[in-house]
């Protein structure tokens, strides 16, 4: 762990929204390393707190880490990939679908992008802790997507037909580069196109803001999705693992 000084005590921060969404205290570690010493700190720090759950994301470059984390009693959860590609002008990956149109999303859009959303993100993480209840995982993703409409994304693209959106993207502006944020498909729109037609309007709409860089974060158990990024040119550049530790509740 070149450049770090793991003899300082370990960053933590107590994690509002979540424990009130979760109903428990939750809490995360801000440092991505963790020694056997930290991890006591870290343990006395929660009890003194009252913490039932806490985060830590991990490099996973750092084998140490690892092991002081599964001694210390922390489950490992999920991979945390970041892919990246530059933004410039390129032809489209997939043909064009006339039935199908990109849009900004709106107010109106809302109840039946929660009704996606609730089905679309089983991967992540918090659907692994079985502590979480996977109705509340569902809520979860209902509640960002509908917060990434009203203004938490800088935009939110839609794909539309005839009818109700068939899936959404929403983007995010991040130190001089775009992010996709979430992303997602409904079941009888899979397969057909849909998400490739998001993913390049993004793309497009990034390169017209003068924007050099995309990034954008998913699970590592997650291949039909790494494939779809890997198909527009995005790469793989981070690779991390996300723990729980759950305390007595």
């Amino acid at each position: 762990m070149e450049g770090i000084d793991t003899s300082k005590e370990p960053r933590l921060r107590y994690l509002d929204w979540d424990s009130k969404f979760f109903s428990v205290r939750i809490a995360r570690i801000e440092d991505r390393f963790l020694t056997p010493l930290a991890a006591e700190f870290v343990d006395e720090w929660c009890k003194t707190h009252s913490i039932d759950c806490l985060y830590f994301l991990s490099d996973s470059g750092d084998p140490a880490s690892t092991r002081a984390a599964e001694d210390a009693g922390y489950r490992f959860l999920d991979v945390r990939l970041t892919l990246h590609r530059s933004v410039a002008a390129s032809s489209p990956v997939g043909p064009e679908t006339s039935s199908v149109q990109i849009r900004q999303a709106t107010a109106a859009d809302i109840p039946q992008l929660r009704r996606i959303a609730s089905g679309s993100h089983r991967t992540s993480r918090f659907y692994r802790d079985s502590n979480l209840p996977d109705t509340l995982c569902d809520r979860l993703y209902e509640i960002w997507i509908e917060k990434s409409v009203q203004g938490y994304a800088e935009v939110v693209w839609v794909a539309v037909s005839d009818g109700p959106p068939l899936g959404y993207l929403s983007c995010h502006l991040r130190d001089g580069g775009g992010e996709i944020g979430l992303f997602g498909v409904s079941p009888a729109a899979r397969g057909k196109g849909v998400g490739l037609g998001l993913l390049e309007h993004a793309l497009e709409k990034f390169a017209a803001q003068g924007l050099q860089s995309a990034t954008v974060v998913t699970q590592g158990s997650n291949v039909p999705a790494i494939r779809l990024f890997e198909k527009v040119g995005f790469r793989a550049r981070t690779v991390e693992f996300w723990y729980h530790k759950w305390f007595e509740v």
